[in-house]
Order: structure tokens, then sequence, then C-alpha cells
């Protein structure tokens, strides 16, 4: 329960992933060549208008759109999910902050004359390692480039400055967590809180290393998102997408900013599925629910696939007390969930809600199904990630020991 709390508390901080510069754009381009990517978040059309800009600018130091879209690419890829219409704007927010973040980041390193070394044989090691993830041989990779006019020893120099800027952004991360320590004080505090127990006797004690360990890595992390907070603050950022403008009106609740947004992007010709949803989305949170629907109405014909908007516009039925149509709506939905729990847990509430007592039946059935196949894989998951922490902590106090 202790450590339960320590979790959840952790996953509202800001963490600094480097998504755009490891393995270079050659690396990211490459490995959607080979993996047949096509994911919504990098195959949705842009306009000519907003390849030509630069996306963000961060203290007059620009990041192109070309570097936004392969750190689009390269989160798709370590995900392994599809993402949803109603998914794609909030990916495209993350993945830019995180890109001014470490721009943030490597411009303070420069400020304060932060160097570091890349050696021909670190990069040499990195390649290898990916050539090998590839499934292919070296010649094959150099046949690929060369089909593209690039070669080893161009992949090799963006791949050394991609980790060169990756080590002076964990220098960064370093120096800000260096010194963090976990008082008496708040030992006794986190355990009282999380037990509603006095700390002292034999429990306390018994749990004082493994809660001082979490507490501090929970430090630690609150010590770099303060860092990058003070640094956003001082710096003068401006976004060019009016999308994420958009998007960010909207979870500001700025709606009629939203609004404006999200219209100007179609006025501009990114007429995709996942700029309707977020009108309609916006305009459900105004309650205009009317116009909410007939925008999802266009989002599902942009992608009729997307059981998510389609569940949204069922649930809008419902809300405007147009239950045929509602229902209607829901039915093709349950028809095409798939394995989705989530999906089918919804659908459930959203019968039983109607008073369709049989139909969330049928669906909660389903739900148990799949949370059995679920809780068997998880003991699977589980058991790999015990492994991994506990290779983690080995990996952290041996770096404790080499920092001292």
């Amino acid at each position: 329960m202790i450590f339960d709390n320590l979790r959840n508390n952790s996953r509202i901080l800001i963490y600094i992933v480097i998504i755009a510069f490891v393995g270079g754009g050659v690396l990211v381009g490459l490995s959607g060549y080979f993996n047949g990517s096509n994911s919504n978040a990098q195959s949705q059309n842009q306009t000519a208008h907003a390849q030509q800009q630069n996306i963000a600018v961060v203290n007059d130091k620009p990041i192109r759109y070309q570097d936004f879209q392969r750190g689009l690419q390269r989160f798709q890829q370590q995900s392994q999910r599809p993402i949803g219409n109603s998914q794609v704007l909030a990916l495209k927010n993350r993945v830019l902050q995180q890109m001014i973040d470490q721009e943030l980041l490597l411009q303070k390193a420069k400020e304060e004359n932060i160097t570091v070394n890349i050696s021909d044989q670190e990069v040499e090691t990195q390649l290898d390692n990916w050539i090998k993830n590839t499934g292919r041989s070296r010649k094959e990779i150099e046949n690929l480039l060369s089909d593209r006019g690039s070669s080893i020893a161009q992949v090799k120099k963006q791949l050394k400055e991609g980790m060169h800027k990756q080590k002076l952004i964990n220098r960064m991360v370093q120096q800000a967590q260096d010194g963090v320590e976990v008082t008496e004080k708040e030992l006794k505090d986190a355990y009282e809180k999380s037990t509603e127990k006095e700390a002292a006797g034999e429990e306390f004690t018994k749990i004082k290393p493994k809660l001082r360990k979490k507490l501090k890595q929970q430090k630690k992390k609150q010590a770099i998102s303060q860092m990058v907070n003070n640094y956003r603050e001082e710096a003068d950022i401006e976004i060019n997408s009016v999308e994420i403008k958009a998007y960010r009106a909207a979870q500001n609740e700025n709606y009629d900013e939203a609004v404006a947004g999200y219209k100007n992007a179609l006025d501009q010709g990114n007429k995709e599925a996942y700029i309707y949803s977020g009108l309609a989305q916006v305009y459900q949170q105004q309650d205009k629910t009317d116009k909410a629907i007939e925008t999802y109405k266009k989002a599902i014909e942009k992608s009729p696939k997307d059981s998510q908007m389609k569940l949204a516009l069922g649930n809008l039925y419902q809300q405007a007390g147009k239950e045929d149509k509602a229902v209607k709506q829901l039915d093709k939905v349950a028809e095409s969930a798939g394995n989705n729990l989530l999906l089918h847990y919804r659908l459930q509430s959203l019968y039983k809600k109607m008073g369709y007592e049989e139909k969330a039946k049928a669906e909660m059935e389903k739900v148990k199904e799949l949370q059995k196949k679920a809780a068997k894989k998880q003991k699977a998951l589980q058991k790999k990630a015990k492994e991994q922490q506990k290779e983690s902590e080995e990996q952290e106090s041996k770096e404790e020991e080499n920092n001292k």
C-alpha cells in the first residue's frame, strides 16, 4: 500500500525521454522502413505550409518540423500500439513538449560550459546493436543506405551527434539529482500517512531501507521536474502548430480559443479525423451536443474503423435523448470491439444506464473473459518487471558508489 501510493504520486512528474536524438534521424527512418511502420501519428497528411515552418522556437532556436515527425515515429515504434484519433493530439503535444524540454536542457548545458566526449568505439557499438535489432546484415544496411543516397559514415556522424546530446542531457539530469537525500522526518511522515500507524517499532525499522530508496527515487524525479519547470518559466517559447495550440487551449479550458484553432487547422487544409475529434470534444465540453454529434460524424467518415469515436457518438446520442440512434451506434461498436477490454466495459456501462440489461450482461461476460486472459498475461509481465527492477536497482547502486 505504501509503495503503491508513492508510485501513483510519481506518475504526474515530468520524465525526460530522449525521443528525437538517440539513434539519429536516419536510424529512426530506416527502422520505419524495415518494419513497414504506418501509424496514425506519422501518416497524417500535413499541409505544405506546416512542413515548411519550424514547429516551435525555443529562445530563438528552432525545432524543425521534420525532427518533430521523427520524434512521433520513434514514439510510435517504442509504444508498439495503434494510436486512435482521440489520442493523436495528446501524443503530438507530449512529443513536442519533450523536445522543447530537451532543447532547454541542451541550451543550459551550453551556458554552463558542460562538455562530454563520445568515442568512435561507443558509436560503433551502438550501431552494431541497432543493426542486430533490425535482423539484417551490415551489407544489407549499407545497400539500403546507398539506395537512399546515404552511407554508414553519414549514419555514424548523426548517431554520434545524437549520443552527444543524450550524454549532455544525462549530465544535466544528474546535476539536478546530486545531493538529493531523504530525512528521517520524511520517512516517518510517508510511513504514517500511508499506514495510519506511528512510525516506530520493528515494522517501521524493517521497512525503512526500502522506503528510503523509494522516496529518494521520487525526490530525484521531483528535482528534475522542478529544474525543467524553472527553465520553462525563464524561456521564450513559441509554438507554431495551430492544432497543438488548439489542443493546449482546450486543456486549459479556453474553449472558444480551441474551437477557433481547430477551425483554423481545417481551413488550412488539415481535415484529418483527429482534428474533427478534437473539435467535437470541445463542443461537448461547451454542452453544444448537436454540434459535437455532427462533428463526430465527420470524424468517423474520415476514419470509419475508429471504435472510440463511434462510442463517443453513441454516448452523445444517449445524452441528447436519441435512444434509437444511440443503441444502433453502440451495437456497431460492440460488433467491432474485439478484445478491447475497456471498450467492452464502457459499452456495458452505457447499455446498463439505458436499461438494456441483456446487452449489458453480454458485455460484462466479455469483460470477465478478457480479464482472465489479462490476469494471466499480467502475472508473466510482473515476473519480468521484478527481474528488470532488480537489475535497475543494482545498476543505480553501482552508479551511486561510483559518484561518491
